[in-house]
């Protein structure tokens, strides 16, 4: 029934498309009664920014200051908001300072997926007003996987 209703409308679409046509080089009598509606660009879903910096949105939030709990398994995102990783580990000194932070890409459910570790100031934690928690890198996917594999000693 829905699918009879889908096609019955497409239909309807390319007719009423094909009467709007008019042969190449003459004008329609009379304008359209109203004009086609604009529709708004598509955001990301993160704002974009340039060099990592906090925007009205998010705020940056030190890395050592934010639990490793939340950390793990939170997307690692780059500036345009699109998903390159997920953050597996976080890995801290004996000083509490953060060593590194242990991501994986790839694979599918789990199968032939990688790990890579990155540097601190790879990363970037963004918090918004609810607390939600961003993580942005400016590193590409291509250098994210231009790695060395991590291996949990």
């Amino acid at each position: 029934m829905f699918r009879t209703a889908l096609t019955a409308a497409a239909l309807a679409a390319l007719a009423a498309g094909a009467q709007a046509q008019t042969a190449p080089g003459t004008e329609p009598a009379t304008p359209p009664a109203t004009p086609p509606a604009a529709t708004a660009p598509m955001t990301p879903a993160m704002p974009e920014h340039d060099g990592m910096a906090g925007d009205a949105a998010w705020t940056t939030t030190a890395l050592g200051a934010v639990s490793t709990d939340k950390l793990k398994g939170a997307d690692l995102v780059n500036v345009q908001g699109e998903k390159v990783a997920t953050i597996d580990d976080v890995l801290i000194t004996n000083d509490n300072a953060v060593e590194g932070v242990v991501v994986t890409f790839g694979g599918v459910l789990g199968f032939g997926a990688q790990k890579v570790m990155l540097a601190p100031d790879e990363v970037e934690v963004m918090e918004d007003a609810d607390k939600n928690l961003q993580v942005r890198t400016s590193l590409t996917p291509e250098a994210i996987e231009s790695r060395p594999a991590y291996e949990e000693s």
